[in-house]
């Protein structure tokens, strides 16, 4: 008795998914990195403290949007196989279009209400202050995130989960790039502290 099927599909099946599972883990380093670094800063108790409440906050958001990934994977896969990658490619531009404008609108009343957000989750006066400043960062951010999610879904459908790949590892590279630079204020940069691992993170 065979445990796998007696076929090549598995093999086709792990290279396509385990790319696509490294990529999407290194979003979640994003967050671990921006902890330990924020963690050596002055101040690190209100700042980790307020970190929490902006990281949650914007996973929500993450997590509501990526569905915009999964809506363009299952139309390109489709185009795809059927050979039609001209509507592939229609697929990929009406996305971006979509993703720009959408991301847009939702960055503009994020920096607008980020005070106030911070503030409906945090008693503390300074964990809220320091949780509005990593939020008005993170929030800029949206429409790029957006935009890299119709790329996802694109590359997902035509079975190219290796540049996901990739591409999470730079963005984990670059994010501890910035992050030295705008956390502590090296090399001629400002010290922004937890607001610089918000900056850094977008």
């Amino acid at each position: 008795m065979h445990i796998l099927p007696v076929n090549n599909y598995y093999k086709k099946i792990l290279q396509v998914a385990l790319p696509a599972i490294a990529g999407l883990s290194t979003q979640m380093v994003v967050s671990l990195v921006d902890t330990a670094m924020v963690g050596r800063i002055e101040d690190a108790t209100y700042a980790l403290a307020a970190m929490g409440i902006g990281v949650l906050a914007t996973w929500a958001l993450i997590s509501f949007f990526s569905s915009l990934a999964t809506g363009i994977h299952v139309v390109v896969a489709r185009k795809f196989g059927e050979g039609d990658y001209i509507s592939c490619g229609i697929t990929l531009n009406n996305s971006l279009l979509l993703a720009a404008l959408i991301g847009a609108v939702v960055a503009m009343a994020g920096v607008f209400f980020s005070y106030p957000i911070a503030h409906l989750f945090a008693t503390d006066e300074t964990v809220g202050n320091y949780a509005s400043e990593y939020l008005y960062y993170r929030f800029m951010g949206i429409p790029f995130f957006l935009i890299s999610v119709s790329f996802r879904g694109f590359f997902f459908g035509i079975s190219k989960t290796k540049i996901f790949m990739f591409s999470g590892v730079i963005t984990n590279v670059l994010n501890i790039i910035f992050n030295y630079l705008f956390i502590y204020g090296n090399f001629g940069f400002p010290k922004m502290g937890l607001a610089g691992a918000g900056l850094g993170s977008t």
